[in-house]
């Protein structure tokens, strides 16, 4: 493979990769909210329905 084809090709790798770790993070951090959410709604004894933040 000819080095400037290896270049093309890392340097679309690399443009994929930070879209595909902000994804990962936005949905750990969603699944952290929503398990905070339950938790904090038990401790004060509060329903909730649908919540925007």
């Amino acid at each position: 493979m000819p080095s400037s084809e290896r270049q093309h090709r890392i340097a679309e790798w690399s443009a994929s990769r930070l879209p595909a770790q902000t994804l990962n993070q936005t949905l750990n951090l969603r699944s952290a909210l929503d398990a905070a959410l339950i938790h904090i709604l038990e401790l004060t004894g509060r329903e909730a329905g649908w919540i925007y933040l």
